[in-house]
């Protein structure tokens, strides 16, 4: 697993710990956690290739899912993740996110979404009202 999926995977089931909504990610209702690290049984959920490239055996991959938490996420991490969510944009190092804008036919880049600052716009109100 690579380290973008390995610290994404982390990242999605400590949010709710982050949240301070519970204290560990098994104690989150919609976690996928228990079931992937303790081997509950859940039929909602369907194993993941890159869970399954953890370990050969159902133990082995439990065993290497929980290690992924015995740390916390570095804060690069964390900005990399959100950064990547706001923008839209791959989450991986650079090869792979060239192979990405190769296969969609299309650059990705950091843009501004959403209305324009609230200052922009009373400057614009202002000069649409002066004509």
């Amino acid at each position: 697993m690579s380290p973008e999926f390995r610290d994404l995977y982390r990242y999605i089931e400590l949010n709710p710990a982050a949240a301070n909504m519970v204290r560990h990610p098994a104690e989150y209702r919609w976690s996928s956690y228990d079931h992937h690290a303790l081997g509950k049984p859940n039929r909602l959920i369907r194993d993941h290739v890159l869970y399954e490239q953890l370990g050969q055996t159902p133990t082995d991959r439990q065993h290497a899912y929980r290690e992924l938490f015995r740390y916390s996420l570095d804060m690069r991490d964390i900005h990399a993740i959100r950064t990547s969510t706001r923008y839209e944009t791959p989450l991986g190092n650079e090869r792979f996110k060239v192979q990405i804008e190769t296969a969609l036919g299309r650059k990705f880049k950091h843009t501004t979404r959403g209305r324009p600052r609230q200052e922009k716009r009373h400057r614009t109100i202002a000069m649409d009202q002066e004509r």
